[in-house]
């Protein structure tokens, strides 16, 4: 019974098979190949675009004062940062970037105020350019307590004297 059973079996699906064969070479594979067959591109009318004149817009105008503040906050921050890591022995290109960054700050701030105060910052300027010598030289003739009171003392002079609200009067135009 299970040998006929298989018997069957096999005939059903050598008979599907041939069927399925049929099927297929009837309808054959002209979707097939049409899919794969190139097409030629149809020219597609190029339209003119207008070339449109370049619109100049003005220059952004900044007050003095408004320069003055960006630069004053910008040398808050990296004197802030300075002072924070200071004390630290092993990180002495980072400290001398931030010091470069806040003298590069003080110098365009001294730009902006009048000479009495531009004299002020040139001294405050000087002792920032002795502390980067002595973070940059190989032998320090002072510690880095020392150079840290330093820059605190500088800090707390620029602080005092050049924030905005007591420099606007000594703003050039």
């Amino acid at each position: 019974m299970l040998k006929e059973f298989y018997e069957g079996a096999r005939r059903c699906v050598s008979w599907l098979l041939v069927l399925s064969v049929f099927v297929f070479c009837s309808v054959g594979c002209e979707p097939l190949r049409k899919k794969f067959t190139r097409k030629k591109k149809e020219k597609k009318e190029v339209e003119s675009i207008p070339v449109l004149e370049p619109v100049e817009y003005p220059a952004k105008v900044t007050t003095p004062a408004e320069t003055y503040k960006y630069h004053y906050s910008l040398w808050v921050v990296w004197n802030k940062e300075l002072s924070n890591i200071m004390l630290d022995r092993d990180n002495t290109k980072r400290k001398v970037y931030l010091l470069d960054q806040a003298m590069l700050n003080l110098q365009a701030l001294k730009v902006l105020v009048t000479d009495e105060k531009q004299q002020r910052l040139n001294e405050d300027l000087k002792v920032l350019q002795e502390i980067h010598d002595d973070l940059t030289a190989a032998l320090s003739k002072r510690t880095l307590n020392r150079l840290t009171l330093d820059l605190t003392n500088v800090e707390r002079r620029i602080r005092q004297e050049f924030r905005f609200d007591a420099i606007k009067d000594y703003l050039q135009p």
